[in-house]
């Protein structure tokens, strides 16, 4: 039985070069989606927008991939060039206030007598 401290080893997230070696080796292995690239793509970018100091070795491997897929599964580099946007071109939920849920209208409120009264009291 591995030691409990063993177990945080396997749930820690994952590093921007563990994303890097695994887009890399699905590539090469040929058994990536087009889905599985544009959702690795993504987080590999959130990685090296993060400020702790990735070397160019992680720019260029991702580089390297990516001309991978460009040359050798040109239909997954397709996919992933027509629908990457950046983080801040991505439709979010819009912002909801108080006063919003006040006048939501999608919310069901009872009403005496009406079609959301209760039966039997």
């Amino acid at each position: 039985m591995p030691a409990p401290e063993s177990f945080s080893e396997l749930f820690r997230p994952a590093a921007t070069a563990d994303l890097l070696s695994l887009f890399r080796s699905l590539a090469e292995a040929g058994e990536i989606r087009p889905e599985e690239a544009l959702a690795l793509a993504g987080a590999i970018h959130a990685g090296l927008r993060k400020p702790q100091g990735l070397n160019g070795a992680a720019y260029v491997q991702y580089a390297r991939t990516m001309a991978f897929l460009k040359h050798h599964l040109p239909e997954v580099h397709r996919y992933v060039v027509a629908n990457w946007r950046p983080p801040e071109s991505r439709p979010s939920a819009p912002k909801r206030t108080y006063t919003d849920s006040l006048f939501d209208d999608t919310a069901v409120m009872p009403v005496p007598g009406g079609k959301n009264a209760q039966k039997g009291n």
